[in-house]
């Protein structure tokens, strides 16, 4: 699987490992532990944008800024644990992954069989 073919796929792919890996390994606060689960997500909305056609570019964006948003909301908003806040960051990440991917247009063609 190559980024330039499957851009939204393999960033989601990559943010769940990486914010759980901050959160397991490094054990911050539940503050410290939402922002970085905010600039995590928002920045992968950025990365994803940059490998989708400009006119598909928006949905990764709105996508990474909900998933920045409800990072806030979990840190900052309500009363749960950094490891509860990527928990749901991971499955939200999931299931934004499996929803953008067909909806968006990667910004080069298929290889020829």
């Amino acid at each position: 699987m190559r980024f330039d073919r499957e851009p939204v796929a393999l960033v989601q792919g990559f943010l769940v490992p990486v914010a759980l890996a901050i959160v397991l390994l490094c054990q911050p606060n539940p503050i410290l532990g939402g922002a970085l689960n905010t600039l995590i997500m928002a920045l992968g909305g950025v990365i994803a944008a940059f490998g989708v056609q400009r006119a598909d570019a928006a949905l990764p964006l709105l996508a990474g800024l909900a998933k920045a948003v409800l990072a806030v909301l979990l840190a900052w908003g309500l009363p749960v644990s950094e490891a509860s806040q990527t928990f749901v960051l991971s499955v939200v990440s999931i299931i934004v992954a499996y929803l953008t991917r067909p909806q968006v247009t990667a910004n080069t063609s298929p290889e020829p069989n």
